[in-house]
């Protein structure tokens, strides 16, 4: 920096303090070689990698010294690489074109100014034209490169809502398994309820049951008691009483056959309520367990699907959409930069092109016409040979930004 003259120490520490944005140290390096080239200064890039500039030396490209046969061994690709060092190329030519009018004005004309025109020609037509569409395809490129990554923004969106709509469905399924295993456990619990009722009316069978059992019992031993109630044995003797008895027996024979069939029956019924009454607490307990196992298994799978929402949300709210938008907002920003920077870089053009076809189209009539004719010269300012649509850069409006998922997190899950 020492070796810049002051005036230019400003404009150098501008351009190394804002490579960043315009595109990283080559594109800083580029910038730093035009101020050298329009300031006569020489550029040295050291091995190890720090710059410096200096008094420049003759150069073929900006030395109107440097003969037109010299300049065509430079080629277009160095000039549309580097817009400083064509437009000093152009300015080279200029002056060439300057001196040629200089020398093709007498009236006969000389080996210097045709030698002078065939020279121009030639540069022009080898090094200077296909230098400037060279330089325009390379400012096309650069465009579509800057549009091609907002579709790469599209297409990244476009990949993460497939990430987010498969997430979304696999969150889906597992809250269909909840709300399987949730009507599972409403059905349980009903039958849990219902089976406390049965069991209640089931005990209160049995107690019917196996109560009338009991005084079944009271009745036969009662009416068998009668056998010896009903014998004085102060007024007859026993063989009365034994016979008294046994009248009494063969009464009551018939009535315990009854009896002892009505036993059975009443038994049978109480042996059945009571094992009614064991099989309901038994599916009672059972669906007891089945209702706490359920209700955790519900609550785990709520959990699941909860945490395959979070991740859903996660996905179509940061990965898919929040990076989508910066994605968005960089390079749409970035391809406006480049597409003011190519519109005034195809103005320039369209300029070098006018003036470099002007230039070739006076060679063009010298040469025919061994001499400069003032009308020609003025009619080469205009013409198709002047069209400059060629050099035109394709229109593109921005795509529309890709919407962003709109839908909110359940309810039970924001908590």
């Amino acid at each position: 920096l020492a070796q810049v003259p002051d005036t230019f120490r400003g404009v150098v520490l501008h351009i190394v303090a804002t490579s960043a944005a315009l595109g990283g140290m080559r594109v800083a390096t580029s910038l730093l070689l035009s101020v050298a080239v329009a300031n006569n200064l020489q550029m040295e890039v050291r091995p190890s990698g720090s710059m410096r500039m200096l008094a420049k030396k003759p150069n073929l490209l900006t030395e109107t010294s440097v003969s037109l046969v010299e300049m065509q061994a430079t080629t277009h690709a160095t000039l549309a690489g580097d817009r400083g060092v064509l437009d000093s190329f152009l300015q080279n030519i200029v002056s060439h074109f300057d001196l040629f009018r200089t020398t093709a004005h007498s009236s006969v004309p000389t080996e210097e100014s045709l030698a002078l025109a065939e020279e121009l020609k030639k540069v022009i037509g080898t090094v200077l034209e296909p230098a400037i569409v060279a330089a325009h395809k390379q400012d096309a490129m650069e465009l579509a490169a800057a549009f091609k990554e907002i579709h790469l923004c599209d297409e990244a969106k476009r990949q993460e809502d497939k990430v987010c709509h498969d997430q979304k469905a696999w969150a889906t399924r597992i809250g269909d398994n909840y709300n399987t295993c949730h009507l599972k456990l409403a059905t349980t619990q009903k039958m849990d309820r219902n089976c406390d009722s049965k069991v209640s009316n089931l005990q209160k069978a049995k107690d019917r049951n196996c109560q009338d059992f009991e005084q079944h019992n009271s009745v036969v031993q009662a009416n068998f008691s009668k056998c010896f109630a009903d014998c004085d044995v102060n007024s007859q003797s026993p063989e009365e009483c034994y016979r008294a008895a046994l009248d009494t027996i063969t009464e009551l024979e018939s009535f315990l056959m009854v009896k002892q069939t009505e036993y059975n029956r009443k038994k049978a019924s109480c042996e059945e309520y009571t094992a009614q009454l064991e099989r309901a607490q038994q599916q009672c307990n059972t669906a007891d367990r089945d209702v706490a196992q359920l209700e955790v298994e519900c609550a785990s799978t709520r959990r699941q699907e909860c945490d395959a929402q979070m991740e859903w949300w996660d996905c179509v709210r940061n990965r898919a959409c929040t990076k989508y938008l910066g994605c968005r907002e960089a390079e749409d920003f970035n391809y406006g930069f480049a597409e003011r920077r190519a519109e005034a870089r195809v103005e320039n053009l369209r300029e070098y092109w006018t003036i470099v076809e002007h230039i070739e189209c006076v060679v063009d009539n010298y040469q025919q016409d061994k001499a400069l004719i003032p009308e020609k010269y003025t009619t080469c300012r205009e013409g198709p040979h002047m069209d400059t649509s060629h050099l035109e850069l394709e229109k593109r409006a921005l795509p529309e930004r890709l919407p962003c998922e709109k839908d909110e997190l359940p309810p039970y899950c924001q908590q």
